[in-house]
């Protein structure tokens, strides 16, 4: 399953969800999506997702589309976690892709 959410007539997935138990994160995607066409924005997106317990993602995968086990969000304070990056992701793309 792949949410998308449109801004300005583009289409951005942050992430995807496998039947397998997996979610995959779409840097490799964002790479043509403002503001995180840009490495920094890309690698900011990242960081905050690490602040997830366990989750470590070296800035390697800023081009790729690493995954993590869903079980990883089973805890309620690392779920919330995960929706307050997500909404931090909204923002940004609704701020950046409005400025373009």
């Amino acid at each position: 399953m792949f949410p998308v959410w449109d801004s300005n007539g583009m289409g951005y997935c942050p992430f995807s969800l496998s039947s397998t138990g997996t979610i995959a994160l779409q840097f490799q995607y964002l790479v043509a999506r403002p503001p995180f066409d840009a490495d920094a924005k890309r690698d900011e997106f990242r960081e905050r997702l690490n602040e997830i317990s366990k989750l470590n993602r070296g800035s390697h995968v800023l081009r790729r589309r690493p995954s993590f086990p869903l079980a990883l969000l089973v805890e309620p304070a690392q779920l919330d976690r995960f929706y307050s990056e997500i909404e931090w992701f909204l923002a940004q793309m609704r701020a950046g892709s409005l400025s373009e």
